[in-house]
């Protein structure tokens, strides 16, 4: 299945659940689809240095945490990282090289987050973005960068009052 289409799918289905609630269970199918439909899609699951360089990445956070055990929101942040980061900026790294890559899929990131909320903070996630991107080409890893993305959504949920109230 093409890319683009694929991305489509994905920004459709994030703009329908804005309208029609159970659209968004359709999101994580999109996110993972592409380990049914890709040959060449590699997460390195089995390279467990990628947790250790999630969660030491992720160390500034932690102060700022009240808990740390949040299934659905690992799951939202493995998903999204197979999808942007294992499958589409793979894709883009090979048309583009991989600096140019990596910004660039941290643009297409942002995308459905706007979508979602329109907001500074949305744009914000462009940032973290571009670490998850050199998370996974420097380990090779899924676990890296899903690790530190999960930690960023707790941080971001545990603390989003007073993000919100700082970034208006």
């Amino acid at each position: 299945m093409k890319t683009a289409v694929l991305y489509l799918i994905l920004i459709f289905l994030v703009f329908a659940g804005r309208f029609f609630p159970y659209a968004g269970f359709f999101i994580p199918v999109v996110l993972v689809l592409p380990l049914l439909v890709e040959k060449d899609v590699r997460l390195g699951l089995s390279k467990f240095s990628g947790i250790t360089a999630g969660i030491l990445a992720s160390v500034p956070f932690f102060p700022f945490l009240t808990s740390v055990f949040n299934l659905s929101v690992f799951l939202q942040a493995f998903f999204e990282e197979v999808f942007f980061r294992a499958y589409l900026q793979e894709k883009v790294i090979k048309k583009t090289g991989v600096h140019t890559g990596i910004v660039l899929t941290s643009l297409l990131f942002v995308v459905p987050h706007l979508i979602n909320s329109f907001s500074l903070l949305s744009a914000l996630t462009f940032f973290p973005s571009v670490v998850f991107g050199y998370l996974f080409f420097y380990f090779r890893s899924v676990w890296a960068p899903a690790v530190f993305h999960y930690f960023s959504n707790l941080f971001f949920i545990q603390n989003s009052d007073i993000l919100t109230d700082v970034l208006g």
